[in-house]
Formats: structure tokens, sequence, C-alpha cells
């Protein structure tokens, strides 16, 4: 009986060694749940956070949005420059190509007007009588069929000797033909005795200037110098812009004058034959307002102005003629070709005379249109942000998903710290109760 007691009291201490054992688990368990419901957001949070608030790494983190929206704005800009540059080039593209329509129709139609003076010249040249009907008949569809023309005259050249012989062939055909001048008021007056003499035996149309048949071209100093120039080049030449008073008021005209020769003989050797005689010359006075505006008629209007201005040796312009585009609702000023941005220029080379013309548009003709160019600036404005946008939510998503994933690899450290603290005091607890068993043995 006295071997049983002890017995019953090592396993009463046995009972309560593993009473404290338990509580020492729970108490363990109970400090790891603290460890990860408080301890672990409140300590490893606020650090990703203010990791997360450092002014270096937000700028690294949306450095690729400010690069998307720096590339798409230079992108974007210059797209749009480049767009009112090509639409400025095709706007004078386009005035260009039809100012050189106009200005070639209208130099085609001078080149073919005055060539009519060229034709009467080489009529002459082949014929060697003319009579006042033969020149009638010859020049009479033109008249009917070209606008411009003033007057179309032939001109001999009479010598002083030769003067009676042809007042007697003269008034066969017109009777009371006789050669004038003009005194200093302009009135008509019986020619001067001269060495040689340049009157008007033909004219057409008549009604309109019979004053001026048997006038004297010589004593006309622009009519005489440029006869005499006409003789010596041996070729057509025009003159400056003259006025002229008509009903209609005063018109702007242009002289030709082509010379014609007497033919040489061709027997005989040509290298010691002298050059030929001057046998007269065909002249033309033209309107250069009806020749332009009719080679104009049959063109479209294009909203284009054309000023026509003659260049002197000395370097002064004379203007001849301004031809207001039919589109225009009031009248222009001459000065405001000066002012205007977009304009053309070109030189016609006519005979011996160079003339240049200035072409511009009107006011509310071959304007850029630019709201293309606005549409790309919007568009492509409108693309940027929202790929700056989408990037913008890129970046976010990934600083959050790095953010996160600082938070847990934390958790994740300090719980794993945790464990380990839970493994030395589960040891130290084992130790002990083995140290206790020990001592109960």
């Amino acid at each position: 009986m006295q071997r049983k007691i002890p017995v019953k009291r090592n396993t009463a201490r046995f009972s309560g060694l593993f009473y404290e054992l338990d509580k020492t688990r729970l108490r363990l368990l109970r400090i790891f749940q603290r460890i990860v419901e408080k301890v672990f957001p409140q300590v490893t949070r606020p650090q990703a956070r203010q990791k997360s608030r450092s002014p270096k790494s937000l700028w690294w983190s949306y450095y690729p949005v400010v690069l998307v929206a720096v590339i798409g704005l230079t992108i974007t800009l210059g797209v749009f420059n480049q767009s009112l540059h090509w639409e400025k080039s095709r706007v004078d593209i386009a005035f260009r190509e039809a100012s050189q329509d106009r200005i070639l129709v209208i130099h085609r139609e001078l080149r073919y007007s005055f060539g009519i003076v060229q034709d009467i010249a080489s009529f002459f040249e082949a014929s060697e009588f003319v009579g006042r009907r033969e020149f009638r008949k010859f020049v009479g569809p033109t008249l009917k069929n070209q606008i411009g023309i003033k007057a179309l005259e032939w001109i001999p050249v009479v010598r002083a000797d030769d003067l009676p012989e042809f007042l007697k062939d003269a008034r066969r055909s017109f009777p009371p033909f006789k050669i004038i001048e003009a005194d200093p008021l302009g009135n008509p007056i019986e020619s001067r005795n001269r060495s040689t003499y340049y009157p008007v035996l033909y004219v057409q149309p008549y009604q309109s200037n019979k004053q001026s048949l048997g006038l004297d071209m010589g004593t006309n100093p622009v009519v005489s110098s440029l006869l005499q120039e006409a003789q010596l080049n041996r070729s057509m030449q025009l003159s400056t812009g003259l006025t002229f008073t008509t009903e209609d008021g005063e018109r702007t005209g242009i002289v030709v004058v082509v010379p014609v020769f007497h033919k040489q003989d061709e027997e005989g050797d040509l290298s010691h034959q002298l050059p030929p005689a001057i046998r007269g010359f065909a002249l033309g006075v033209f309107y250069v307002g009806h020749i332009i505006e009719h080679a104009l008629g049959g063109l479209q209007p294009g909203g284009i102005d054309l000023h026509f201005f003659h260049q002197h040796t000395d370097g002064d312009q004379q203007l001849l003629y301004t031809h207001l585009s039919r589109n225009r609702t009031d009248q222009a000023k001459t000065e405001e070709s000066h002012v205007l941005e977009m304009s053309y220029r070109q030189d016609l080379t006519i005979g011996n005379q160079t003339w240049k013309v200035l072409s511009h548009p009107i006011t509310d003709k071959y304007q850029t249109e630019r709201w293309n160019s606005w549409i790309i600036l919007l568009g492509g404005l409108a693309f940027t942000l929202l790929l700056a946008i989408y990037a913008s939510s890129l970046v976010e998503r990934a600083r959050r998903v790095r953010l996160e994933v600082d938070i847990r690899t934390s958790q994740l450290r300090e719980a794993v710290h945790a464990l380990n603290r839970e493994v030395v005091e589960r040891k130290s607890a084992e130790q002990k109760l083995q140290r206790l068993n020990e001592s109960l043995e």
C-alpha cells in the first residue's frame, strides 16, 4: 500500500505538466494571431506608403506617361504645321497655274492680233501693186473677226522727187487725197516741203479713221521714231502705251509697225548688192484692253486681277491696262496689288517690248482652308490624351501591384520572423518540459 501512493503523486504531476504545456501553446497561438492581425498592418503599410510617396520613385514611375505625351504632342504639332504648309502650297500652286493659263492665253491673243500687221506687210511684199480695193478686201475679214483694232494702215515712203507722181496715182482711187500734218493745236494743215514723206495711203476702217488718211506720220514724234527703228532693225516694232480719246473715254493703245522693202534683183553677185530700199510700212493701232478682255472672255472667271505694265529702259513702269475679275462685286484700287501677300509676276516679250504682268486674287478667292489642319490637331491631341491616360493607368496599375507585392512581402517576412520566434519558443518550452521530465524521473 505504501508503494502506490508515489505513483498517484507522479500521475498528478504529469497531468499538471501537460496542462501547463497546453496553456503555453495557446499563449503562442494568440501571440501569432496578434502579430498577423494587428502588428503587421500597422507597421508594414505605412512604410510601404512612405516609400511609394517618394518624389523620385513617383517621377520614374510616371516617366513613360510623360514620354508618350511629349512624343504625341511633337508628332501632332509637326503634322499640323506640315498640313498648313501643304494647304498653302496647294493654294499657291492653284493660283499660279490659273494665272499662268490666263497670261498664256493673253500672250497668244496679243501675238495673233499684232501678227495681223505682219500679214499686211507680207501681202505688200508679195504684190508689186496693191490698190485701195485690194487692201480693203484683205483686211475686211480681220476687222470683222478680230476685236481691239483701232486702225490698219499702209504708209508708203515717198521721196520729194517722187511726190507729184505719187499724188497722181493716189488720186486715181481717191481724188481728194492730199498729204497733211497737224498744227500745234491739232488741226490738219497741208504738209510742208520735206525730203521724205510718210503719208497714210490706206486706212481701215475708214469711217472712224478718215481724218488719218493722208496724214504724214513723219511729223508724229512717237510714230516717226518707231518707223526709223523698224527700218533700222528690219523687224516688227511696238510703241509704248499711248492714250487715245474715244467716245467711251480715254483708252490705252499700242502702235505696231512692220517695214516692207523693195525686192532685190536676184541676178548678179549678191555680195556686192546694197541693202534693199524701204518701200513702206504696215501699221496697226490696237486697244490693249479690248484684246485682253476678248482673250479672257473664253475662260471661266477665276477670281484673279491682272495688271499689265510696260517696262521702260530707264527702269520705270507704265500701267497699260488693269483687268478686274468678273467675280468682283466692288471696284479694286490700283495699289491693292502691292499689299496682298499672294501675287504672281511674269514677263511677256512682244516684239521689241517687255511687259510685266502682275496677278493677284480677289479677297474671297484662293484662301487656305485650315479646318482640315485643325481637325488633325484636335484629333492628334485627343489621341495623345487617350494614349497618355492609358499609359498612366498601366503605370498606376503596375505601381499598385508593386506596392501590394511589397506589402505582402513585408507581411510574409514578419510572419516568417514570428514563426521563427514561435519555433524558438516551442523549442525552449520543449527543453523546459524535457528538464521537468528529467527532474521527475
